[in-house]
């Protein structure tokens, strides 16, 4: 059964009639199974975009598609959303992943139907069940309004939790990062020192958007385009090379001038921004 959903809207993130409806679900999404338990659980995003609308609001109907590996749900599996014409939302699932799977790969598919125009697209994004570490970033999807125009590089600091939810906490653990997409790292791996069991830290490192060569047509407010920044190292603790456990999705969006925190929306946190400089003396 399809299930009626409130969201909250991403933002105006596509430019209006150019571009197809697209989604992504997020990839490689760490599910911490803790010792001693049989599953746990975590959650993906799955994003929606109308992108060809040619009507003020489009409706959608979305719903998880294949068959799961046993013991794999994901909650909810179906719904309806309304989104205005240029815009994405971000609807959250939960997967529930069990513990004979630490180390897979799970995919997810979700198939969506453009109810209003009768079209119909696909994404799939996946979960992986680890057992001693958790590298993610605090939001699901990183938002970056980077420059306009072919050739212009911009890099952006990316804050990662590190949290220890298995290991002995003798050993730190090394974090091998690979770019896809619009991403691309400027460092290819960080370095955490041993955290205690539970502990968690915050680690920054900064990642490079890729040019791109239709920023120079669509300019601000141009349709998003998406990238990953793939997480590797060694869960099993057994010191082979590193796998990859967990990747972080990014947005990104041309600039706009009121976006000032560059997080790809205008709204009260960019009023914020101006008030808390309110007075003072620029050099």
């Amino acid at each position: 059964m399809r299930r009626t959903m409130a969201l909250t809207l991403a933002g105006a993130l596509c430019a209006a009639p150019a571009n197809a409806d697209f989604c992504e679900l997020t990839w490689d999404t760490p599910c911490p199974v803790f010792q001693g338990a049989t599953s746990g659980s975590t959650t993906v995003v799955l994003t929606i975009c109308a992108c060809d609308a040619l009507t003020p609001t489009v409706d959608f109907g979305w719903i998880v598609s294949g068959a799961l590996p046993a013991g794999v749900t994901v909650f909810p599996n179906s719904g309806l959303v309304t989104i205005p014409a240029g815009g994405c939302v971000d609807i959250p699932l939960t997967v529930t992943c069990p513990a004979g799977l630490i180390g897979q790969n799970v995919p997810i598919t979700v198939d969506v139907s453009n109810i209003t125009a009768q079209t119909q697209t696909q994404c799939t994004g996946s979960v992986k069940p680890v057992r001693r570490w958790i590298v993610q970033a605090a939001s699901s999807v990183v938002g970056i309004s980077a420059p306009s125009g072919v050739g212009v590089v911009s890099e952006h600091d990316v804050q990662l939790v590190v949290s220890n939810i298995g290991s002995s906490g003798k050993d730190g653990v090394r974090i091998d990062l690979t770019g896809m997409g619009a991403i691309e790292p400027v460092e290819p791996f960080i370095l955490v020192s041993p955290l205690a069991p539970g502990a968690s830290q915050v680690v920054t490192t900064r990642v490079r958007v890729v040019p791109s060569a239709a920023d120079a047509t669509e300019g601000a407010g141009g349709p998003p385009r998406f990238g990953d920044l793939l997480l590797a190292w060694d869960d099993d603790g057994t010191g082979l090379p590193p796998v990859v456990n967990s990747s972080v999705k990014f947005r990104v969006t041309t600039a706009c001038p009121t976006d000032l925190n560059g997080d790809g929306i205008t709204n009260g946190a960019d009023i914020t921004q101006i008030l808390n400089a309110f007075g003072q003396i620029c050099p």
